[in-house]
């Protein structure tokens, strides 16, 4: 294979890896819990620039995270904290909720924001008690979605599990294409390997 051919082949795959990553949405649901104690649900979803169809400012050039905590109806405590954690550099952004989007009836957190320095974690201070929900909450970042910790606590107890985050970078892609010029050059170099 040609130098040429080889650098035009990475680029047609950053491409197509970089065109689906603008063009996805990713949406799911996870059950955290403190057994005996409560259960809830949290509803997640990512949403590329443009995508995102409730009310945001940067919706157009961010990508939109969002997170809504179903707190069951049999739960004992109220649900206080959820939080999302955050890589280095994940550009994460005006932490807040949509009252015009999701289920609709949620309650609205009393505080959300971004922790530490540069921030580690996006938290939303929430007051739901059992049989209730949340408005929307979400944040935006430049970047698309990768999966981290996130934690659910009503005070004391909490529960942890993977959720959507920013992935700052393409860092798998750039790594990937990294090693496939590595290995060109090298085949290059070795005496005797055909071209």
């Amino acid at each position: 294979m040609n130098r040429g051919k080889g650098l035009g082949v990475l680029g047609l795959i950053a491409a197509v890896f970089c065109t689906s990553a603008d063009a996805s949405i990713i949406e799911g649901s996870v059950t955290f819990s403190e057994p005996s104690e409560w259960s809830a649900d949290v509803s997640y979803a990512v949403y590329a620039p443009g995508t995102y169809p409730g009310d945001r400012a940067d919706k157009d050039t961010m990508y939109v995270y969002t997170y809504q905590v179903f707190n069951d109806a049999s739960s004992t405590p109220t649900l206080s904290s959820f939080s999302v954690g955050l890589l280095d550099g994940a550009g994460a952004a005006s932490p807040d909720d949509d009252p015009t989007y999701g289920v609709a009836g949620g309650v609205a957190p009393l505080l959300s924001r971004l922790v530490g320095s540069p921030p580690t974690s996006v938290q939303w201070t929430i007051d739901v008690d059992a049989d209730e929900h949340t408005t929307l909450l979400l944040f935006s970042s430049p970047h698309s979605y990768t999966f981290k910790a996130a934690t659910l606590a009503n005070g004391g107890e909490g529960d942890t599990h993977l959720m959507p985050t920013p992935l700052p970078e393409p860092v798998s892609l750039s790594l990937l294409a990294l090693g496939a010029v590595a290995l060109v050059r090298r085949r290059r170099q070795r005496p005797g390997l055909a071209h």
